[in-house]
């Protein structure tokens, strides 16, 4: 058997690494690392993909509805800042 040595950092990603297998194999309920992978389920990304597009151009409407009163807000702000100098000018 041939001797090696390993750094801190491999040691360290090794370990996590091997942590990482362990907490999915406690997460599935699987009895070894190598169960994982059967007991997961393959789903068709096409759905996903289209509520995914779906939700994105939702929030680019949303932005766009969002300057839009913006801008509103700040024609109002402009008109009541205008009445309350009248209002102060005729007092």
């Amino acid at each position: 058997m041939k001797n090696f040595t390993i750094t801190e950092n491999e040691l360290r990603l090794l370990i996590n690494k091997q942590n990482e297998l362990i907490k999915e194999t406690l997460e599935v309920n699987a009895k070894h690392p190598k169960d994982v992978a059967k007991s997961t389920k393959q789903i068709n990304a096409n759905e996903y993909s289209k509520t995914l597009a779906q939700l994105i151009n939702y929030y680019k409407k949303c932005c766009l509805k969002e300057e839009t009163l913006k801008k509103e807000l700040l024609k109002l702000q402009e008109v009541k800042k205008e009445i309350s100098n009248k209002l102060m000018n005729n007092i």
